[in-house]
Formats: structure tokens, C-alpha cells, sequence
């Protein structure tokens, strides 16, 4: 039971890799936006490129769910145990 919420956890703990990366590059790219100066055509790129990792950032997020602590688990078997009993 528990290596199956192990399992879930290790996911979870990827996807959480996974937008903190995509939230670096989301940060990058307005950066990069704000400090674009002069050319219309370079602040129309760099906006553009902010926008997309805004969207892949939102897209990322979705379905991102906490990862079941010790102390739930504890409290999962201690359900468990009282409900066969």
C-alpha cells in the first residue's frame, strides 16, 4: 500500500521540478521582455515568448496536487487498522 503512495509521491514530486522550471523560464522571459528596448520587432518577440511560457507555465500547473506526508500515511494505517478491528 504504502510503495504505490511512494510511487504517487515520486510523480508529484517530478511535476513540482517540472513548474519550478517552467516558472524559471516564465520568469526569464519577461526579463527579457522588460529590458528589450528599441526595436519594436525585439519587444514583439520577447513579448511573444513571455506569453507562450506563461501559457505552457499554466498549462504545467494543472493537476498538481501536494505530496502525502509521513504523518498521513500514519494516519491511513491507523484508519485502516481501527476499521478491521
Amino acid at each position: 500500500m504504502y510503495d504505490a503512495i511512494e510511487k504517487e509521491n515520486a510523480e508529484r514530486i517530478l511535476h513540482r521540478l517540472l513548474v519550478g522550471e517552467l516558472t524559471q523560464a516564465r520568469d526569464a522571459a519577461h526579463t527579457a521582455w522588460v529590458r528589450a528596448a528599441g526595436k519594436k520587432e525585439e519587444r514583439r518577440r520577447a513579448r511573444r515568448a513571455y506569453l507562450d511560457a506563461n501559457k505552457a507555465l499554466r498549462e504545467g500547473r494543472q493537476g498538481l496536487r501536494k505530496v502525502t506526508s509521513a504523518a498521513t500515511m500514519h494516519r491511513i494505517n491507523g484508519t485502516l487498522s481501527s476499521a478491521i478491528t
